[in-house]
């Protein structure tokens, strides 16, 4: 489920905050980050796992995570443009309407 859901949050979010044209090079640097990252939760999970105790693996995963989350909430709403984030563009809204919202 996760698979499904987080990698089009996090591409509206970026759509949202970066506009289409600074988009790709967004993509591109979160990609990074997320290849880094599962480079890194791997090697933690593995010596955590030789190191101390199997079990080791899921409670470093579970932090990995609650860090993810929280990264997540210091995002502000209002850096956020909610109407591009969701595909307007070019003063149309998503959903079909036009207009600026009053």
């Amino acid at each position: 489920m996760a698979d499904a859901v987080f990698p089009p949050a996090v591409a509206a979010i970026s759509l949202g905050i970066f506009g289409r044209g600074r988009l790709s090079r967004r993509i591109g640097r979160n990609e990074a980050f997320n290849h880094a990252g599962n480079v890194v939760a791997a090697i933690l999970a593995g010596i955590g796992g030789w190191l101390l105790d199997p079990s080791a693996v899921l409670w470093i995963i579970a932090a990995l995570a609650a860090a993810s989350i929280l990264s997540v909430f210091r995002i502000q709403a209002t850096a956020i443009d909610h109407d591009a984030a969701r595909g307007a563009d070019d003063g149309h809204r998503a959903g079909g309407e036009t207009g600026s919202a009053s």
